[in-house]
């Protein structure tokens, strides 16, 4: 099932190097998956984030985390083939060099499930990436109001 689902991937992995065994998480998916999306939240994600400009696109206030078809099929255009590599490889990264292995092992299902087993613009984590994108920017215009001494807009 490992070489199945490395064939699918973008990016490779081997698996001897990590420090589990990824058979576990793959019998356990659906527990790995819970809550894992809050990975996304920690600074080693800060590179795969979206940008301001990208979060103009969406109709509906992110900061409420609900997602309409609409804000599915942007997020969809927004995840091209280099992001989602970039992602992977990040993801990747986190796994092999990560030192709590609890969180490995969530990265790993997050890894293994985007786009095979949920769809990269409903699954969690990608929503969390998202959201997340959204509080830096908002963190960034206010930091920046503050500094010009400017009110900011909603």
């Amino acid at each position: 099932m490992l070489r199945a689902l490395n064939s699918l991937r973008i990016t490779q992995f081997n698996y001897e190097n990590l420090p589990f065994r990824p058979e576990d998480v793959l019998v356990n998916l659906s527990s790995y998956l819970k809550k894992a999306d809050v990975l996304a939240e920690l600074p080693q994600f800060l590179p795969v984030i979206f940008t301001t400009d990208e979060l103009k696109c969406f109709k509906t206030l992110l900061s409420t985390y609900h997602f309409t078809e609409d804000d599915e099929i942007v997020l969809e255009k927004l995840l091209v083939t280099a992001r989602k590599k970039h992602i992977l490889q990040t993801l990747k990264h986190f796994v092999l060099t990560y030192p709590i292995e609890d969180y490995t092992k969530k990265a790993f299902a997050i890894y293994i499930s985007l786009g095979e087993i949920v769809p990269w613009a409903k699954h969690s984590f990608v929503r969390r990436l998202l959201v997340v994108s959204y509080q830096e920017s908002r963190v960034l215009a206010i930091t920046k109001n503050n500094r010009e001494g400017t009110p900011l807009r909603r």
